[in-house]
């Protein structure tokens, strides 16, 4: 795996680790981890996936527009609506 992701061997296991505070993965071996059941959750082929919402709400267009919470507030206006042009709903019926 390192090899095709042109990572470091010994530092891969790192970032696999965090993940299994969370339980989202568990570690099997030293060197060897896998996706838990809620852990499955984000696969964009699982029959309950979140995949979409992960995207929706961990995507660029919700950070700018948290990000610009300080402008968007006193002014009254709608953050997402501000940062993008299109209301939210009108994003939505358009990226289903």
């Amino acid at each position: 795996m390192a090899k095709e992701a042109g990572a470091h061997a010994p530092s891969l296991p790192r970032p696999l680790r965090a993940p299994t505070c969370l339980g989202v993965v568990e570690q099997r071996g030293p060197d060897q981890f896998a996706l838990t059941g809620d852990g499955q959750v984000p696969r964009a082929d699982a029959p309950d996936s979140i995949r979409s919402l992960i995207l929706l709400f961990c995507g660029p267009d919700d950070w700018r527009t948290r990000g610009d919470m300080a402008e968007t507030l006193p002014a009254g206006e709608y953050a997402w609506h501000r940062m993008t042009g299109i209301r939210l709903f009108e994003c939505f019926a358009a990226n289903e």
